[in-house]
């Protein structure tokens, strides 16, 4: 018989095959939060860049399209 490498407890499984979906499913929840956590860390940022930077186009459009409104205003009011 095999013997038990140290830190483990021998266990005598009933039920072999549940016990392996047991332990699979829990080995992938916990794979699944690092991966998810350090996916957070490491593109957080961009997403937040990605957020702002249309907001700052938005700004950059309107500023434009008012200053032409000032202008063809301004050149209408020097006809009359």
């Amino acid at each position: 018989m095999a013997e038990v490498p140290p830190g483990q407890s021998k266990i005598e499984a009933k039920y072999p095959a549940l016990l392996f979906k047991q332990h699979l499913t829990a080995c992938v929840e916990k794979l699944y939060g690092m991966i998810r956590d350090c996916l957070k860390k490491e593109i957080g940022q961009f997403l937040n860049l990605c957020i702002q930077v249309p907001s700052a186009i938005n700004m950059k459009i309107y500023a434009q399209v008012f200053s032409f409104i000032n202008v063809q205003l301004f050149n209408s009011s020097q006809g009359c």
